[in-house]
């Protein structure tokens, strides 16, 4: 197996030509189980792995449930960053393959790992190549079985009965005949699929579409339904990338490295869990003339205070140009006038929110809080 360095991907925020997050998809919810329920079939009906469960729950990683009470199905994450239209992109902290078909995520399926090490799993860009059903394996020298050894299709090949190859030798997405391993770091590079869920994903895809394996332990994303900003962190399984160097990196390449504090951010990496942690909410009022015309994504609240997008300040009356040379925006509100930079405030999305203790009294508009209703009230 070829040893690569694995990439923490970066991307860059800037106002006017800003990348967007990643979206938040999935929904949050428990279930009951019992002591001796088996995570392996919970991980079946949910299309997840044992990891999965484990991490999100602060569970050891074995087949059964030691205590009953709830369970948290962790079936809310963040999707990648720049995904393909048609394509896979694999997170291999996350033990996982995202799809994306007709511009859109389509579905995300868990998968074993390759072990740390000689064995791990390479990262970088590939092609999809082959579709096999019930391939014969031809085992590399590693496997100690012979030079012209082939292992005819059956209940004894390791690739199961799917082979979805890509453009590096002996790399590919395959089921298996070792279920139980998926969601560990288990294999010799290649990433394993229940058996089912294989079958699924070699239905839904086809040769030539790109697949980008990614190592990615730590993801920012906004959740589209409430504006919220989120937080994943996964166990960095191969040591490659330090978790709390990349959450700071990942936080101040979007603007937003105060608005989590140290000590959550802490307690985030030392147990990392998988799941999005919502650390800004988006789902705040705005109040003006004594009519709601507050939604998701024009008020941020957090640590730092309130933040109100450029929309949210058209809907009170103030006008505003963008320059591009600058890359200032001019607010108007009545005779008033203010230019601010992307540095004022913070650019998510393509869009800047600025801190309304900065712009509102400038515009001489007068606000206040009104916490019990979690609302900004213009006065």
């Amino acid at each position: 197996m070829r040893a690569l360095v694995s990439l923490c991907l970066v991307f860059g925020l800037s106002w006017g030509a800003a990348a967007e997050l990643p979206q938040v998809v999935g929904k949050a919810r428990t279930i009951q189980v019992v002591a001796g329920d088996s995570l392996y079939e919970l991980g079946l009906r949910y299309g997840l792995a044992i990891e999965h469960f484990a991490f999100a729950n602060n569970l050891p990683a074995q087949l059964a449930v030691a205590r009953s009470g709830e369970l948290t199905v962790p079936n809310r994450r963040i999707l990648p960053n720049n995904p393909p239209a048609e394509g896979l992109v694999v997170n291999l902290p996350e033990r996982g393959v995202f799809l994306f078909r007709n511009g859109s995520f389509d579905k995300f399926y868990p998968v074993a790992i390759g072990q740390p090490g000689r064995f791990a799993t390479p990262t970088g860009q590939f092609e999809l190549v082959s579709r096999v059903k019930d391939p014969t394996w031809m085992p590399p020298e590693w496997a100690g079985l012979g030079k012209d050894t082939v292992v005819p299709a059956g209940a004894n090949n390791p690739l199961g009965d799917r082979w979805m190859g890509l453009s590096m030798s002996g790399l590919g997405l395959h089921s298996t005949t070792q279920p139980t391993s998926i969601g560990q770091a288990a294999s010799h590079g290649c990433m394993r699929m229940y058996p089912a869920m294989s079958h699924d994903l070699f239905d839904r895809v086809k040769v030539g579409m790109p697949v980008r394996i990614e190592y990615e332990p730590v993801k920012l994303g906004r959740d589209p339904e409430t504006g919220s900003l989120c937080l994943s962190i996964f166990p960095d399984v191969y040591g490659r990338c330090p978790l709390l160097p990349r959450a700071h990196e990942l936080l101040a390449a979007a603007g937003v490295q105060d608005w989590l504090d140290e000590k959550t951010l802490a307690r985030w990496v030392a147990n990392p869990q998988g799941l999005p942690q919502t650390f800004a909410e988006g789902q705040v009022g705005l109040q003006f003339q004594g009519q709601e015309i507050g939604e998701p994504g024009l008020l941020l609240k957090s640590s730092q205070g309130i933040y109100a997008s450029i929309e949210s300040l058209r809907r009170l009356g103030v006008t505003s140009v963008y320059d591009p040379a600058t890359k200032s925006v001019t607010l108007t509100n009545k005779e008033i006038s203010q230019s601010y930079l992307p540095t004022d405030g913070v650019v998510l999305d393509g869009k800047l929110y600025l801190p309304v203790r900065l712009c509102l009294p400038a515009l001489s508009i007068n606000y206040h809080w009104d916490g019990p209703q979690k609302s900004l009230v213009i006065d």
